[in-house]
């Protein structure tokens, strides 16, 4: 694992703005262009009662035009799952640099497909 130049990616690290990506295993982490701590619930405000509430952190990633979306949530933050992503991408190979920095955070990653769940 190193850090290494680049010209593409700006991080606030410490208080300063330095042009530098991760790399893991020969693989460049992509950085998302949005991170979101979001608080989803059906709470009335009337009865204070609510049938579920969930509380995550979600990513947003940009790949040829696409959105890529992952989200984890706070009661398992072990894990994080690949929400919107389009059936032909080859998540292994196209998005590896996506995959490095979901995988620095989380031990598990996962991928919503069809059938349900499944692990990357």
């Amino acid at each position: 694992m190193a850090y290494v130049d680049h010209p593409n990616i700006v991080s606030n690290t410490f208080g300063y703005r330095e042009k530098r990506a991760l790399i893991v295993n020969g693989v460049s982490e992509q950085l998302p262009s949005k991170v979101e701590h979001l608080v989803d619930t059906d709470l009335d405000p009337r009865s204070g009662e609510c049938s579920y509430f969930y509380n995550y952190l979600q990513y947003t990633f940009e790949h040829t035009g696409t959105q890529i979306t992952a989200r984890s949530y706070m009661d398992d933050a072990s894990e994080v799952s690949i929400l919107q992503c389009p059936d032909d991408i080859d998540i292994e190979n196209e998005l590896s640099g996506i995959l490095a920095y979901l995988r620095l955070r989380y031990p598990t990653v996962k991928r919503l497909v069809q059938s349900g769940y499944t692990e990357i």
